[in-house]
């Protein structure tokens, strides 16, 4: 019987390997957009009912996370967060769950008018 040492095969095999990897973990199930008046972010989150997802922001990060079990009983998890944009209102932002696709509308904070004070 023959042994055979893992040096005695390809390294360029592994090399292979780590970069599929690494460019799996690349690819977004997320986009991000800024308008006029708010951001949307748009999750894709398949799997999920509205009630097994929970949205919070706390010191401007939003997460979104997730659990639930597939068919055969094992349990799937989605845990993601971002960095919510300084001039968002996050006491206004809604939430769309439609097709496995999550759709965040944020607003953004109305801008600071300026007053003038007249000097009796």
């Amino acid at each position: 019987m023959s042994t055979y040492s893992i040096l005695d095969y390809d390294s360029s095999i592994f090399e292979r390997t780590n970069k599929f990897f690494s460019r799996l973990q690349d690819l977004k199930n997320y986009s991000f957009a800024e308008g006029k008046d708010s951001y949307s972010l748009e999750v894709i989150i398949p799997g999920f009912s509205k009630k097994e997802i929970d949205i919070t922001i706390l010191n401007d990060v939003l997460r979104i996370k997730a659990a639930s079990k597939d068919s055969r009983g094992r349990s799937i998890y989605f845990d993601k967060s971002f960095q919510a944009p300084k001039a968002s209102n996050a006491t206004e932002i809604k939430a769309v769950l439609e097709n496995g696709v999550l759709n965040l509308n944020i607003p953004k904070v109305k801008e600071a008018v300026p007053a003038s004070v007249k000097i009796e």
